[in-house]
Formats: C-alpha cells, structure tokens, sequence
C-alpha cells in the first residue's frame, strides 16, 4: 500500500517508489496537497505537472484509484490549460479520481469546477462547434453553460457510463440548432429552461429523472417524440414545460404526483391523455389549447380540476372523471365538443338540481 502524501519530501518519496515498482495496478489510497507544494519547482517531479499545477492555498484533496498506472508517461502529460497535447491519457487519468477543493480549471474546451462530491460543467467556450462530447465524469452541466454558445450547436453526446445528475437552469436554453442529446440513465433532474427553445426532434426522459423543470422544453415546435418510460421515477412535470410541442403521444407514469399549470398547453398533436391515479395536483390551463385531443381519462387522486383545464380542445369526444371531485375550476371544459361531464356520485362538491351548467358543459354525478 502506497503511503499518505503529507509534504514535498513524502511525494517524492512517492515518485521514487513509482519508478522501481514493477506493479500492473497501483491504489492511491488518499494524496493531500498543502500550500508548501505550491513553491516546488515543477521540473523536479517526473509524476506530471498536473500534480503540481492545481494546488490551491487550502488543501485540495485527491482521492481514488488508477489502474495499470505503468502505462502512462507522466513525464509527457502537460497541465490543464494546454489540453490539446494530452487528451488521452488525462481523460483516462481524471475518470478515475473523484477530485474535491474548490478549484476551477479548463479541461478542454470546457470551464469546469470540482466540488465535494461533484465535478461541474460550468461553460462551453467553443463558439462555433456543432458537435459536443461530454465526458462521463461531469456530475453536473451548469446553468446556461451553453447559452452564450447556441450559434451552431446541432448534437450533445454524452459519454456512455455517465455519471451526470442535474442539468442546471437554462443549461442548452436557445440553442435553437440544437436537435439531439441522449441523456443519460442516473440523470435525476432537468432544471428549468434546460432545452426550451431548441430543436430536438426526440427526447427520452431516463428512468432515474425526478423532476422535470418549468418550462423545460419549452417552444420545442421540432419534439414530436417524447418517450417516458414505464419504470420512470419522474414526481413532477413543471409548469410550461412541454408547452408548444409537437408530441403525438403522451404516457405519464405511475409515480407522478403534480403536472404544472399550463404543461402541455397548445400540443395540437396529442389525442388521448391518462392522468395516472397517484397524480394530486394538476395545473391551470395543463392541457388547454390541445386542439385534437379526443379522449381524457383523469385519474382517482385529482380532486380538483383546474381553470381552463381542457379548454378549446374541440375535438374532445369523452372524458372520464374517476376520482372524487371537490370543485371544478371556471372554464375547466370551455369551448370543448361535449355537453356532459360525469363524475362519481360519492364526488362532495355541491350540484343544484343534479347537475350544474359550466360554460355550456353539464357536470351530472352518475
């Protein structure tokens, strides 16, 4: 086992060690940097300057494995600044530690941060780039890291393996080129604006995501696609967020409890909608405007349907109202083609007469 690294004298004893071993795969248990490390001459070590260059005047901590360690020429690998002349091997290098201090470098042509327990994408600086490989060891894109960047940006690919958690507010907001990104499993929240305004055709929303974020993929006129999966994890879609899209196909998974005001309003595509049951909270306005939908089922944990919940979806033929309802909201089935609107006898909100005229819509317990 490889010593703790205290001071100077400790890392050269290191680098003396690592020249006389004849081992396959070395483990660092745990490097620490202290400012003293800050005055030593860089040349003197033969570990790399990427030893040396991102010391801070805290301590800055390293801490993991490298594998097969006898296969990389430290002696060649240059500091972060210059990435161009050893991409690969400090991709291989940096996959393998989990790196904690605070410090801010560029890797490539992306400024990033390292935080405790997180590795942070906080810009991309290449203006003109159609194509960005993110590297699996980003935790987190920050927000709007794309914003300033969004003249030519058509494809995000992000490594396989990733260990991506969040995509910030506004990350690829208006990179209105912007038509494909696979996001990865482990993915647990997309903030909002993240995509809104881009061009994405399909998007696949992980298992693992949570939360999607007001106004998220917003004016995404190009989203025809929208795959949730079965075993989706997703809690809550907010508000705006797939607002002016073109999905023809909406599955909402079992786990959902809240769908923003105004979430899916204006995608004239959608024909049939089911609220799952575990759903509590629906927004104003969630599906108005949704000109061809044909069949709604809402599902048994709404108890109170929205204003202007499916206004102006003048196709609409039959709606299923499974729960018991305490109130409907004005305009809820407003310029809709039904008349009637059947809800559960057990329902405690008040009919006069049985049944109680809504905007030209009957509302009847039955």
């Amino acid at each position: 086992m490889l010593p703790v690294i205290n001071n100077y004298k400790d890392l050269m004893k290191l680098n003396k060690a690592l020249a006389q071993m004849s081992l396959n795969k070395v483990t660092i248990q745990s490097v620490y940097y202290t400012k003293n490390i800050i005055k030593v001459d860089y040349k003197e070590l033969n570990i790399d300057r990427f030893l040396y260059d991102y010391v801070t005047k805290q301590s800055f901590v390293l801490e993991g494995k490298v594998e097969r360690l006898k296969q990389y020429d430290f002696t060649r690998l240059n500091c972060l600044v210059h990435p161009r002349e050893f991409r690969e091997q400090i991709e291989s290098y940096i996959n393998n530690l989990t790196m904690m201090g605070g410090k801010e470098f560029t890797l490539w042509d992306f400024k990033i941060k390292i935080e405790p327990n997180e590795v942070v994408l906080k810009e991309y600086t290449k203006v003109r780039a159609k194509e960005v490989f993110i590297p699996y060891f980003i935790t987190r894109i920050g927000a709007q890291a794309f914003y300033n960047y969004y003249q030519k940006l058509e494809r995000v690919i992000i490594q396989e393996g990733s260990q991506l958690r969040t995509i910030e507010k506004g990350a690829f907001g208006w990179c209105s080129h912007l038509q494909e990104i696979n996001l990865p499993e482990g993915l647990e929240k997309i903030e909002g604006d993240a995509f809104m305004e881009c061009s994405l055709k399909e998007i696949i929303i992980p298992s693992t995501t949570k939360v999607i974020g007001d106004r998220a993929f917003y004016d995404v006129k190009t989203l025809i696609t929208l795959i949730i999966k079965e075993d989706s994890q997703l809690r809550e879609i907010g508000a705006h967020a797939f607002n002016e899209t073109s999905i023809h196909k909406l599955y909402l998974p079992q786990f959902l409890e809240k769908i923003g005001v105004y979430a899916f309003q204006s995608c004239n595509n959608l024909k049939e909608v089911v609220i799952p049951n575990n759903v509590k909270e629906v927004g104003i306005g969630a599906f108005s405007l949704c000109h061809n939908i044909e069949n709604l089922i809402v599902g048994e944990g709404v108890k109170k349907i929205p204003n202007f919940f499916i206004q102006d979806s003048h196709k609409l033929k039959n709606i299923k109202i499974l729960g018991d309802i305490e109130s409907i909201g004005d305009g809820a089935f407003y310029r809709t083609s039904i008349e009637e609107v059947i809800i559960p006898k057990s329902s405690p909100i008040a009919l006069e007469g049985g049944s109680r005229r809504l905007l030209g819509v009957n509302v009847i317990k039955g």
